[in-house]
């Protein structure tokens, strides 16, 4: 009887009597997990098939790139085809993309099924926000935006840790990898099952033609906006050097297994929740623009010594510091960037994710390069020097006697 008032006290906070969100839930935790897998193993399967650092630079540049141009005309389709539609065109798109990739050695192939994920994760990116607004109430709607952040968690940290220790299930690496890929390809197309269950709603009407067009003018005649942007933008830049290729960096480096990169990445996931959990605390001590820039000048020592260190577990530990300093920056810059915002907040947000993901996608590309040409640790003073020029420049536009005026702009 208890057990029974609790799990109804659990439903009622949370929104769970809603059907369709419990089918989103089961359909969000196949996809997130094989998006995990995505960062542990791609890369090493190109490598695998006897391609280069700087080809899987390539791959990974033009997913990126793909992520970032698809992110403008995905609130379209949702607003054409409907959310729930809309969504599960992203998880067969994902599906189809592991598959392509897991059955070919082939790089107009590869380069082909990096299209079909780079689009899945953009319209994923769009849709779920506004599946979870329309799925929920103004009442219960923090409390299940919180819980779909933590299943994201969640699942990224079980594909994750998991996809490094199923490719030992297959007798050669590469058809490990290769099979591993396969089986998250099909479990992202499972996904498609509970989607197809969620009772459609009708959606909103598309917006006035020329609207958006609007809406970035006026973003692109507000100085405080813009500086957000090339901030945002530089930051994106930096990040692209070192994150989308960190699984060959300790493959080749370092000499770890799809094992160990598949643990140290999902205790990057762990970090993540912890940091978040953090920031209110420090927020409240520091407030936002101090907190964005300690936090951002605190993650570089930790990105020299993991370009330095020659010991997995020492690396292990600066790469665990590093993902929570600068993951505790993003929900402050984003609070601060809605508050600056406004009503524009919609198209700032689809704008900031599109440059983030393109800048992301030009540094890839230079950085494997430079790892098959140069050196692996190069790319990581790109970023040390990217993040400290970028964390003066934000401290110099937002810095605490000026934000009462940003805010206002």
């Amino acid at each position: 009887m208890a057990m029974n008032i609790l799990a109804q006290g659990i439903k009622k906070h949370y929104g769970l009597e809603n059907r369709s969100i419990l089918l989103f839930f089961l359909a969000s935790f196949l996809v997130q997990a094989a998006m995990g897998a995505i960062g542990v193993l791609l890369n090493l399967y190109i490598l695998a098939l006897g391609f280069s650092e700087d080809f899987a630079g390539t791959v990974m540049s033009v997913k990126l790139f793909v992520t970032g141009i698809v992110c403008i005309p995905a609130g379209f389709l949702c607003s054409r085809w409907g959310v729930s539609r809309t969504m599960t065109a992203a998880s067969a798109a994902l599906g189809l993309g592991l598959l392509t990739v897991s059955m070919t050695a082939s790089p107009w192939l590869l380069l082909a099924g990096a299209v079909l994920i780079g689009s899945a994760m953009a319209i994923k990116a769009v849709s779920v926000p506004i599946f979870l607004v329309e799925n929920s109430s103004p009442r219960t709607r923090q409390n299940i935006f919180s819980l779909n952040f933590s299943l994201m968690m969640f699942a990224n940290m079980a594909g994750t840790a998991l996809s490094g220790y199923l490719p030992e299930l297959w007798r050669s690496s590469q058809a490990g990898l290769a099979g591993t890929l396969g089986v998250y390809g099909l479990l992202a197309l499972a996904s498609v099952f509970p989607l197809a269950f969620i009772a459609p709603q009708k959606g909103k009407p598309p917006a006035p033609s020329g609207r958006g067009l609007l809406e970035l003018r006026a973003i692109l005649h507000n100085k405080n906006l813009v500086r957000l942007l090339v901030s945002h933008s530089l930051i994106g830049f930096g990040a692209g050097f070192i994150v989308p290729l960190f699984n060959i960096f300790m493959s080749n480096k370092l000499g770890a297994s799809s094992g160990q990169i598949g643990v140290i990445m999902s205790v990057g996931q762990v970090a993540t929740a912890l940091g978040g959990l953090l920031v209110p605390l420090v927020v409240s001590r520091l407030g936002q623009v101090a907190t964005v820039v300690v936090l951002r000048l605190a993650s570089i020592p930790f990105l020299i010594i993991i370009a330095n260190i020659t010991n997995i577990y020492g690396m292990g530990a600066a790469y665990f510091f590093r993902t929570t300093l600068m993951n505790m920056t993003n929900p402050v810059e984003s609070s601060l960037t809605m508050g600056m915002a406004g009503e524009k907040r919609v198209a700032m947000s689809s704008l900031l994710s599109s440059m983030n993901t393109v800048t992301r996608a030009i540094s890839v590309l230079a950085s494997g390069w430079i790892m098959s040409r140069y050196s692996y640790g190069v790319p990581y003073y790109f970023t040390c020097g990217l993040y400290g020029v970028t964390t003066f420049l934000f401290w110099l536009w937002f810095r605490p006697e000026k934000q009462s005026s940003s805010l206002q702009a």
